[in-house]
């Protein structure tokens, strides 16, 4: 895990208040950037989710997320709990492309798991 100098990686987690409480603590000890964690690709997830595969209601009391506070808003409306795994497909696909961590930009468009994204820009770091 990056530490110190300003070393920042792109991070992943469920869509759920635990991994929201787990988010903002490794938040709080190193630099990170949501790598499809935000509610664009929460939304995306849960329209693209299987009709065989359920997707369980949210439990716990909900949690901030100050990276993207439409994250939390779009899981309290939703109620829809998300593990990791639903989203490989997608994670792997970014990793393929060379976004290594996913540092994409805002203006990029969220792709549902699947389905094949893009780097976020054509420069070296993603970032554009």
């Amino acid at each position: 895990m990056p530490h110190g100098g300003g070393a920042e990686f792109g991070y992943h987690g469920d869509f759920d208040w635990g991994g929201v409480r787990i988010a903002r603590a490794v938040r709080h000890r190193v630099n990170w950037r949501p790598w499809r964690y935000d509610h664009q690709a929460y939304e995306a997830v849960v329209s693209a989710a299987h009709p065989l595969t359920p997707l369980s209601s949210l439990v716990g009391e909900p949690a901030a997320t100050p990276w993207d506070p439409e994250l939390a808003a779009a899981m309290r409306h939703r109620n829809v709990r998300v593990e990791e795994e639903l989203t490989l497909d997608a994670l792997l696909q970014d990793l393929s492309m060379g976004t290594g961590g996913a540092l994409r930009s805002r203006d990029d468009p969220v792709t549902a798991p699947g389905e094949h994204g893009r780097p976020a820009a054509d420069t070296p770091d993603g970032l554009g």
